[in-house]
């Protein structure tokens, strides 16, 4: 499954760690000095080596650089980048209660993180760990950082929040009467839904103004003031749509060709 899914991105790597985490920290956590807790992990080592090197011997993908193993002042900063995110996923430099809404669960002290190894609660403590652990294996790269690259830690993060969600409705039945806990509960995610909902239209109504509307305005004039180009001849673009300058400008090449054939 890991073979496969490499295949199709290679950011899947980050499970690895994960299970790691999970498997050390809770399911053979009494037996971390024998060989057996690792065997496990040789065949995920080996399906990663192939993979490099099918990657970048027979795809002649450049293999690394070793600049961006290097060991510099940016890893904090992008580590405290990754966490925040996958904590409270939020826009970037966001400001106020929605800063500190971010931040106070990211930090690595927090009472969540801190109470399960203290209670030893070790499995909740592998579910709160496994986040961390999935982002170190691009956290360090000197690749620019992105809320796009949280994508498979912030699917770890979400069942670490749904055990200790679960965790506390647990310890809440005990204190608190069902018929004020689950009208609660309901009022609760009714609640979180609205926000969602809002939130949603929100980024929907953004995205209406400054995405397809934009480009194809952007697109229309561009075909009014080139409808060809002289041969041999070089167009350069400015003011163009922030949709369409990504991934090395693939989709920016494509459109390019649509409005000037050749």
């Amino acid at each position: 499954m890991l073979a496969a899914a490499l295949g199709f991105r290679e950011s899947t790597i980050t499970v690895v760690p994960a299970i790691a985490a999970w498997r050390c920290l809770w399911w053979r956590r009494d037996r971390l000095r024998e060989r057996s807790t690792y065997a496990p992990f040789l065949p995920f080592v080996i399906v990663l080596a192939v993979y490099e090197v099918v990657r970048t011997r027979f795809l002649t993908e450049p293999a690394i650089t070793a600049g961006a193993w290097g060991l510099g002042d940016h890893i904090p900063g992008q580590f405290w980048f990754y966490l925040k995110v996958v904590a409270f996923p939020v826009s970037e430099g966001a400001t106020g209660s929605v800063h500190w809404a971010q931040v106070t669960p990211a930090r690595p002290s927090s009472p969540r993180s801190r109470s399960c190894f203290v209670l030893r609660r070790w499995r909740m403590a592998a579910m709160v760990a496994a986040p961390f652990f999935a982002i170190t294996v691009y956290a360090p790269l000197t690749l620019g950082v992105s809320q796009r690259y949280v994508l498979l830690p912030a699917a770890f993060a979400a069942l670490a929040g749904a055990v200790v969600l679960r965790e506390l409705l647990d310890y809440a039945r005990l204190y608190i009467h069902p018929r004020l806990l689950w009208p609660g509960v309901a009022v609760g995610l009714g609640l979180l839904l609205l926000l969602g909902s809002a939130a949603i239209h929100r980024r929907t109504a953004e995205w209406v103004e400054a995405g397809p509307d934009t480009q194809q305005r952007w697109v229309d004039e561009l075909r009014a003031l080139y409808p060809e180009l002289p041969e041999g001849g070089t167009l350069y673009c400015a003011d163009v749509p922030s949709s369409s300058p990504l991934f090395n400008d693939v989709n920016l090449v494509l459109t390019v060709s649509f409005t000037t054939p050749g």
